[in-house]
């Protein structure tokens, strides 16, 4: 019987170093070594699993060039492969790796196994969410958020759920076209294979992409009995670091701050660029004194700024624990962001100037220290994989953020973290600000939000709030 490796694909694009998933066994070969897939070449695409069949010849281990590369995501892996399927042989169909978790098929040359559990059903639920209190940027204000929960059941009734919900102001789709493109491509679902659905999206606006994409792995990583964060190729976590999100600076930083700390939160995060910037220096002073070095401000200025605009602000922040600054150039000026980083220690970030730009030209656009990353407005949680490794690649740090999505897609955004290097204090303690949710807000422990630990999300709305709000 053939035997299988693992081995990296040289010589296409830049490579990034990944995991398969835990629990793995592959049939006649010994514990997997780390695999690994090309980042620049399908950004969209992360911690795929590349095997390549060898043969065991009298002559010693050599591997044939005309065997097929097989490419499988790692949840098909790990149901190809579990103890009662050993004998399993499979072979790559397409001979196409641009997308190779959508153009997966699979043959069995010995023991015929069941077809993948075809999508049976697919539904979107309407949300609005009121906020305790408006959330105002540099952007504008937020007093409602609004939404719709995709829902996929497959033919063992199994339920996958993701979270469309457009945030136009930080570069993802208007709410129309979100909900207008997810009602017709859901059309198409009913019938197919989950496993066909990743990675051919790529017609959906961001919002509308993620939210496919994420209950399509949310249903394969609760059919497996597996975490999200595992379907994505990582270990099991039980909880990441995240920032305590206190809004405007004129809306009680001083109070935000004092809870904050009394919660056990590190970091602390205010929207900057919304008032007169003496104002806002003298709140954060004011801040500052009362907290000491307890807490670090991560501040965010969406884009309020040109350059001298900002060399000012900055150069009023001496002496304050600044653990970064997010956006602090409007787009047009994103060419002198070198320059203004240069005259800071703390790190100047990318947030949803992210959207308009690629990995590459990022990088060589602004040289930022650090991205943050939104699932909603990247296009998914297998893009924001993408931009990481190639982050990682660079020396570039990244933290991922909510974009005021419900509960679930907050959900997504926290398993997602989780399946990142440790190390980021990621920015997703936003549950708090609504009135109420479609279910239950994380709970949040001295600045760690607890993740759920059940198969795929560990969380699902409550469907009588939802029916109420169709």
């Amino acid at each position: 019987m053939p035997q299988f490796c693992t081995e990296g694909l040289g010589g296409i694009g830049q490579i990034k170093q990944v995991r398969l998933p835990a629990g793995v066994a592959l049939p006649g070969a010994t514990q997997p070594k780390p695999v690994v897939f090309p980042v620049r070449t399908c950004p969209e695409i992360a911690f795929i699993g590349y095997l390549r069949q060898t043969m065991d010849r009298n002559s010693g281990d050599r591997e044939s060039d005309a065997d097929p590369l097989t490419l499988f995501c790692p949840g098909l892996l790990q149901q190809l492969f579990e103890p009662q399927n050993q004998g399993v042989n499979v072979r790559h169909v397409s001979q196409s790796w641009i997308c190779p978790a959508a153009t997966t098929r699979v043959l069995h040359q010995q023991n015929d196994y069941d077809k993948l559990m075809a999508i049976t059903q697919a539904t979107l639920h309407p949300y609005r969410l009121r906020l305790k209190r408006p959330w105002i940027t540099a952007s504008g204000r937020i007093d409602w958020r609004q939404g719709w929960l995709l829902a996929i059941r497959d033919s063992a009734g199994i339920t996958g759920w993701g979270d469309c919900a457009p945030l136009p102001e930080a570069g993802s789709e208007s709410h129309q076209k979100g909900a207008d493109s997810l009602a017709q491509f859901i059309r198409h679902l009913p019938g197919g294979e989950p496993d066909l659905f990743i990675g051919q999206q790529n017609d959906l606006p961001p919002a509308a992409r993620c939210a496919v994409e994420t209950a399509v792995l949310d249903l394969q990583a609760r059919r497996h009995g597996i975490s999200f964060t595992e379907q994505l190729g990582a270990g099991r976590q039980s909880c990441i670091a995240v920032n305590a999100a206190c809004g405007d600076l004129l809306g009680g930083g001083q109070a935000c701050a004092d809870q904050a700390i009394a919660s056990g939160f590190r970091i602390i995060k205010f929207k900057i660029g919304v008032a007169d910037p003496a104002r806002e220096i003298a709140i954060l002073e004011a801040v500052a004194r009362e907290c000491g070095r307890k807490i670090a401000f991560r501040l965010d200025a969406n884009g309020a700024w040109n350059l001298q605009q900002a060399i000012e602000f900055i150069g009023q922040l001496q002496g304050l624990n600044i653990e970064s600054l997010e956006e602090p150039l409007m787009r047009s000026e994103l060419d002198q962001f070198n320059q203004l980083q240069e005259r800071c220690d703390f790190p100047l970030a990318l947030d949803e100037s992210l959207a308009h730009l690629d990995p590459a030209a990022a990088l060589a656009l602004t040289g930022a220290r650090r991205w943050v990353l939104k699932p909603t407005v990247l296009g998914g949680p297998l893009a924001v994989m993408g931009w990481a490794g190639v982050a990682a690649d660079a020396g570039t740090e990244v933290v991922v953020t909510s974009s005021l999505e419900s509960v679930i897609g907050v959900a997504m955004c926290a398993q997602l973290a989780a399946a990142l290097p440790p190390g980021p204090v990621h920015g997703l303690a936003t549950g708090g600000w609504y009135v109420e949710d479609v279910a239950p807000v994380l709970e949040i422990d001295r600045g760690s939000l607890l993740l759920p630990q059940g198969p795929g999300l560990g969380h699902a709305p409550d469907m009588c709030w939802l029916a109420k709000q169709g």
